[in-house]
């Protein structure tokens, strides 16, 4: 017969007591894979920096929670490029590396990322969740999304329509930008009819790619509901050919896109063929037509790169940051702690950041791991869901609401986190909702003209008084 000393067993409990409560000792860490652009087209080191401070502040309220003092975060950040091949590679080197979710930027490189789940001879899924915060094309996360429209691709269809549940986005759709895009082209001339011939004429500049293609599909479902006998034409550049928009001969285009005498040119390109064509139009001294650009000329190299010939431009794009305390805290945190002002898309990847990290603490409480470094990413992927709860306690952005938010997930409170850019509340398809601003390059800076409340009304996106 064994005999067990009292003695003993008590100090067994009192050890296996101390050690239940991670949150006193055991530092462990989690990370998260941040694969964004910084060198190429549509991005800059800000976004990545505005993950970092994401990390900062959850690292400093979790240090003060009673709940979670052992979890510290960590970003993985590697530069997308913006090149899909690029994205997947470096994300798939996250993952690899223990990140629990990936956070990504354009439509084209989330589809990479998300594709990987749908094909088989693709190299295998990350099985982690994927958030994009510039990933805005209409066909992302959109059951009604069509093959047609997904190229004849049906692994591609798949990704689109995200039926496995594996993608989200911080970055509303540009459905929201289509409809400001068109209401600010409706307030010139009689309802948009600037040379008075009778007919509102819009002519689109876009390129053969998935944000031009979704850009391009959004401005016509604008053009259905807030103009309906708008004349429409599109003239597209085919990247298939590599163009280089430094030696680009916009010639061509340009004359195809003043044929019949449009009101106004909506630009649909990427920055680089952005800055190309309204610089060529500067030096076309009998062309007066309206140029408008979409979120894609809203960055701040591009003011570098059209420089003069800019003045005057004007497009409808995201807000900065939510015209809330949390975006408030978010803007000042990026200019005291990370020493630059928030451009566009910071806030989507603060955002995305906290996501992921509140899914982390969610999942290790809802799945009853004392070791929050055991959360997985289809335990993520299910908590993404539950960070929204309109009965919730609000969470803004901030060290000491993180300090709320972890003690509230840890005592089983629902919360609801209002974030930088918004109030990152996922619909079914993991879509969000954004308000939008009408901007313009004035003395050489982009300023807000004024802004559309597309939140509480995304059909129309009435004007923010």
């Amino acid at each position: 017969m064994r005999v067990v000393s009292l003695t003993n067993t008590v100090a067994v409990a009192m050890l296996l007591s101390c050690g239940s409560s991670p949150q006193k000792t055991n530092q462990v860490t989690v990370s998260f894979g941040v694969v964004t652009d910084q060198t190429g087209s549509v991005g800059g080191p800000t976004q990545a920096q505005a993950a970092t401070q994401a990390v900062t502040d959850f690292n400093a309220g979790l240090a003060a929670s009673t709940s979670f003092q052992n979890l510290k975060f960590s970003a993985n950040i590697q530069d997308s490029v913006s090149t899909p091949s690029v994205a997947v590679a470096r994300a798939r080197a996250t993952v690899d590396a223990g990140a629990v979710a990936v956070i990504t930027d354009t439509t084209a490189d989330a589809l990479g990322l998300n594709i990987l789940f749908y094909q088989p001879d693709a190299g295998g899924a990350l099985n982690v969740p994927i958030i994009g915060t510039e990933a805005t094309s209409p066909f992302l996360n959109n059951p009604a999304t069509t093959l047609a429209q997904a190229g004849g691709n049906p692994f591609l269809l798949d990704a689109y329509q995200n039926d496995g549940g594996w993608f989200f986005r911080t970055a509303a759709t540009s459905n929201l930008v289509a409809v400001v895009l068109t209401r600010i082209a409706l307030s010139y001339g009689d309802a948009g009819d600037v040379d008075n011939d009778g007919v509102f004429t819009e002519h689109f500049y876009t390129e053969t790619e998935p944000f031009g293609l979704g850009m391009i599909a959004a401005m016509e479902n604008a053009n259905a509901a807030l103009a309906p006998d708008a004349g429409v034409a599109t003239v597209q550049i085919d990247l298939s050919q590599k163009p280089n928009p430094a030696t680009y001969n916009f010639t061509a285009d340009l004359q195809s896109l003043l044929m019949g005498s449009p009101d106004v040119i909506i630009d649909v390109t990427f920055p680089a063929f952005g800055v190309g064509l309204v610089k060529f139009i500067a030096t076309q001294p009998n062309v007066t037509t309206r140029v408008l650009h979409t979120h894609a000329f809203h960055f701040s190299q591009v003011l570098v790169a059209v420089g003069p010939a800019g003045e005057g431009q004007e497009g409808a794009s995201y807000v900065l940051a939510a015209p809330t305390p949390s975006g408030a805290t978010f803007t000042t945190e990026m200019q005291q702690q990370q020493n630059v002002a928030a451009e566009i898309f910071d806030a989507q990847h603060y955002d995305a950041a906290a996501l992921v990290m509140l899914a982390v603490l969610y999942a290790a409480h809802a799945n009853h791991l004392s070791d929050p470094s055991q959360v997985t990413g289809e335990m993520v992927k299910a908590a993404l869901s539950h960070l929204n709860d309109p009965s919730g306690d609000l969470i803004g952005v901030g060290p000491s609401e993180v300090t709320r938010a972890a003690n509230d997930i840890a005592s089983g409170k629902a919360i609801n986190y209002d974030g930088a850019s918004g109030p990152c509340d996922f619909d079914q398809y993991g879509n969000v909702l954004s308000d939008i601003t009408h901007f313009k390059i004035t003395n050489g800076q982009f300023k807000d003209m004024e802004k559309y409340d597309c939140v509480s009304n995304p059909a129309t996106c009435p004007l923010i008084p």
